[in-house]
């Protein structure tokens, strides 16, 4: 029993010891067969044609590069990568790994390889490699590289700023996915932007896309229900319950440190509510938000000294104290 262990032990080892050296010497057609993503034998059993193959193929090195980067968007099968074969986090390996996968015709890597080049933040910036390989994932028919070659033109980050070209872009990328480009055409719209203005196709645009859980237009249609946007959207009837549920989701979504408007936004409907609960609630968001020195939540608190001292099922907090 103890010899069966102790060589078990060694093939694993030696096994590791292949997979690094592979990952070292960017031999990433050979690590996809030995970690079992890409199966010669069993493909060349399927008659698949060379396309097919390709294909497949590109899949195996996209899921190979996403278990290098260790990218917080890796599915459950490409993080169980990282730990069965104790995958360090590699850039430059996953940055080759998904040139590879792109050059098989897998369209996904291109959205890959643009974020690392268009990133802000990305060591590896560089917005003239960033607009070809957008460029290669239209020609693949990637939505996403519709998406992010509109984002370019919208920015105006590496190319002449055009929002006429960005919106064609985001439309194609649209009608593939609402989540991506919705937000955008909405705020295309609403700022007159290339378009005549249209708050109501702007409007049509945001509801869509936040009904695919896109975080951006939840936020806006949260406010623009909220009745903050009234003078944008006139037309817009006020609606706490949607403009809370709306919010609400986006702040699930949101990073701590982007959560602040949103809520005010609900801090403010809570004050404005007839229920004394819902009063409390507002008033205890608009105090989180004070806390941290927002001038806003202040002046808004400063509004509220009629309700005194904000009265707790523990004990009184004195509003004035959050708003000196």
């Amino acid at each position: 029993m103890e010899g069966t262990e102790s060589s078990c032990f060694v093939v694993s080892e030696i096994t590791e010891r292949k997979i690094l050296r592979d990952i070292e010497e960017n031999n990433f057609n050979s690590l996809i067969e030995e970690m079992g993503l890409f199966d010669k034998e069993a493909i060349s059993k399927q008659y698949l044609d060379k396309t097919e193959v390709a294909d497949l193929k590109g899949e195996a090195l996209y899921n190979l590069g996403m278990a290098l980067s260790h990218d917080k968007k890796a599915t459950k099968e490409q993080r169980e990568l990282i730990k069965q074969y104790h995958i360090e986090q590699n850039l430059e390996k996953a940055i080759s790994c998904f040139y590879q996968s792109l050059k098989c015709g897998y369209g996904e890597a291109a959205n890959k390889l643009f974020t690392f080049f268009y990133h802000q933040n990305s060591e590896f910036k560089d917005y003239g490699k960033a607009f070809q390989i957008a460029q290669v994932g239209i020609e693949l028919f990637n939505a996403n590289s519709y998406f992010n070659m509109g984002r370019m033109f919208y920015e105006g980050n590496g190319v002449q700023q055009d929002y006429r070209k960005a919106r064609e872009y985001f439309e194609v990328s649209f009608d593939e996915n609402p989540k991506h480009g919705g937000y955008e055409l909405g705020v295309i719209y609403e700022r007159a932007l290339g378009v005549k203005k249209d708050t109501e196709k702007a409007l049509d645009y945001f509801s869509i896309a936040a009904e695919c859980d896109d975080k951006y237009s939840l936020f806006k249609l949260g406010v623009i229900y909220s009745g903050f946007y009234k003078y944008k959207y006139q037309d817009v009837e006020k609606n706490p319950v949607i403009a809370t549920e709306c919010l609400n989701k986006y702040l699930r979504k949101s990073a701590p440190d982007k959560r602040t408007n949103a809520l005010i936004r609900l801090g403010e409907i809570g004050c404005e509510s007839k229920k004394q609960k819902d009063k409390t609630a507002g008033l205890r968001k608009l105090i989180r938000v004070a806390r941290k020195g927002n001038d806003e939540a202040k002046e808004y608190l400063r509004e509220q000294t009629a309700f005194g001292e904000l009265q707790t099922e523990q004990k009184p907090i004195d509003v004035a104290s959050f708003i000196a």
